[in-house]
């Protein structure tokens, strides 16, 4: 709605909703929880990009299929 009315969304505002969109995943626990401990002055977007997309090379580097999500493929009866 923001974007269709012409108005700038603040940076605080897209971090703070990348975030709330990142936790729901429940892929990104732990770098969840870093980014919820650091220092309010520290949680830039800038911060939050690079912050998260360690965690997401991580993640590719550590995943298993079903910490992936997709633990549940392929079950048939």
């Amino acid at each position: 709605f923001i974007i269709a009315s012409g108005q700038v969304m603040d940076q605080c505002i897209i971090t703070r909703i990348g975030y709330q969109i990142i936790e729901k995943t429940g892929l990104f626990d732990l770098a969840s929880c870093n980014w919820r401990y650091k220092d309010e002055a520290n949680k830039t977007l800038a911060n939050f990009k690079k912050h998260f997309q360690k965690a997401n090379k991580d993640l590719a580097l550590t995943a298993t299929s079903s910490s992936a999500g997709y633990h549940t493929t392929n079950q048939s009866t």
